[in-house]
């Protein structure tokens, strides 16, 4: 072999490792660039307008599917997503080629058993703005996680910082929490010695069989350990909510539940040391599910609880109705009687009338005291 020979075989044997480390190096960034993506819960995307929309393997993963098992589309985005959110989408896609730099939009979209899922997408392009023909690319990231987290402690705080009695602001605590997690359906149960009793319900308006649901959710009385409250009741002093697929057979209400297309049902025990204070009962559709957002309702419990404690003349079978507790909570401020009348605009038999029953409620035989034990078991401030 002449001695050019062996110089150029060295130089493309030299070359060719040089490809080979190149080729390595691009597996390995490869590799990294996924191993962030299911680690940040995102995804990747380039579009040239006109031509193949291509995904990264996570981003398949996003939207509920194995990677290359579909053929990624604009129809095929705005197909799973929720109706409510299609519109604002489309809007957003159709700007793109314009204008790839545009504020992130967020939406939802339906991903199967694992239910309601929250992306955020990011767009920018390779070239200046307003030219149609450049690569746009993208991120998408699930932020169910991080928003029903936040959706969760922002629904609890703000009905605890303007509580105003366990019927009024329970009701408001069922549909916060229903309307940031996507529930349709709502049960506030409170113990008593044998039984759970509905003490409020809540139902979207949209929920056709709201009123049928609500009417039979309050004849109820569950016993420990039946039906899904109940379960929850019995088993309250463990960690995490009680959730199910299935609706128990044997609830009167499951036809009615079937018709409203609610499928599902989780219920969080509202605790306080080992005991039970409360049920709260939500009923579903297909709900956002996540490690991350039972361990968000969990905490929800453990401070509600702690909340309801200092309230526990709220929630005895022999409470003060939300009259009485106006009326208890003017005694306590100083109003006298005549006053008392005034503000509430009733007369003065009226709220002596009312004060009688507190009386016999409280077990107490004056306006002193009645106001003493409404202060020392949380019915007043």
């Amino acid at each position: 072999m002449a001695a050019g020979d062996i110089v150029g075989s060295r130089r493309r044997s030299t070359a060719g490792h040089e490809d080979d480390d190149r080729v390595a190096a691009l597996v390995r960034r490869g590799r990294l660039l996924e191993a962030g993506e299911r680690v940040a819960q995102l995804g990747s995307w380039e579009w040239n307008p006109g031509e193949e929309l291509v995904w990264s393997d996570n981003l398949y993963r996003i939207f509920g599917v194995e990677p290359g098992s579909i053929t990624p589309s604009e129809e095929y985005v705005l197909a799973r997503t929720r109706p409510q959110d299609r519109e604002r989408l489309a809007s957003h896609i159709a700007a793109m080629p314009m204008d790839a730099a545009l504020t992130p939009v967020e939406y939802r979209i339906a991903r199967g058993r694992w239910g309601i899922r929250y992306l955020r997408s990011t767009t920018t392009s390779s070239g200046p703005t307003g030219t149609p023909t450049m690569p746009i690319f993208g991120i998408v990231q699930d932020v169910t996680d991080q928003r029903l987290d936040a959706a969760t402690h922002i629904a609890v705080s703000r009905v605890m910082a303007r509580w105003r009695g366990i019927e009024e602001s329970g009701r408001e605590l069922l549909s916060s929490l229903a309307e940031a997690l996507g529930y349709a359906f709502g049960t506030l149960w409170l113990p008593d010695e044998r039984f759970l009793r509905p003490c409020v319900v809540w139902s979207d308006p949209s929920l056709e069989q709201g009123g049928e649901l609500e009417a039979a959710t309050l004849e109820l009385r569950l016993a420990r350990g039946v039906g899904l409250a109940g379960r929850a009741w019995r088993d309250g002093p463990k960690p995490g909510p009680v959730g199910n697929v299935a609706l128990d057979q044997h609830d009167p209400r499951r036809i009615a539940w079937d018709r409203a297309g609610l499928a599902g049902a989780v219920a969080l025990p509202v605790r306080h040391a080992d005991e039970v204070l409360a049920v709260l009962e939500f009923h579903h559709d297909s709900p956002p599910s996540s490690s991350r957002l039972a361990r968000a309702m969990d905490a929800a419990g453990d401070v509600l609880g702690e909340f309801l404690a200092r309230r526990r003349g709220q929630l005895g079978t022999d409470r003060l109705t939300p009259r009485m507790l106006q009326v208890l909570q003017l005694a306590a401020d100083g109003y006298s009687g005549p006053r008392i009348a005034e503000h509430l605009a009733v007369s003065q038999q009226t709220v002596a009338s009312h004060m009688k029953h507190i009386y016999e409620r409280l077990g107490v035989s004056d306006r002193a005291m009645a106001v003493a034990v409404g202060i020392r078991s949380g019915l007043i401030e």
